[in-house]
């Protein structure tokens, strides 16, 4: 499931990614923490921080509107504002953040 998810993520299909990342917060909102450890590291680094990180390519400089600007920087921005929005989601959730706490910053062997 971790691996097909994980594939899904990396789609340009807005709406399959908009799901993809609703069934991996229900996955980590609904079973327990301690068997998908390594699985949320990897959702948060790989997922959401990987789409968040900003793209090297330098942006045009031409302000005509976005008919202007490719489709492939539209697409990443509407990524990024996605994962934005999921991972503002995963913030609301005080249980889920006590657990990547414990589990990461509190953990001697993580």
């Amino acid at each position: 499931l971790c691996k097909n998810l994980l594939c899904l993520s990396t789609t340009e299909d807005l709406v399959l990614f908009t799901l993809t990342l609703r069934v991996i917060f229900n996955l980590f909102h609904g079973v327990n923490k301690d068997f998908l450890k390594v699985q949320l590291e990897v959702f948060l680094t790989s997922v959401h921080l990987r789409i968040l990180v900003p793209n090297t390519a330098p942006i045009s400089s031409n302000t005509k509107g976005l008919s202007s600007i490719p489709t492939k920087q539209i697409l990443e921005q509407q990524q990024r504002e996605i994962a934005l929005e999921s991972l503002v989601e995963f913030c609301h959730e005080p249980a889920l953040m006590m657990d990547i706490y414990l589990n990461y910053d509190c953990d001697l062997n993580c």
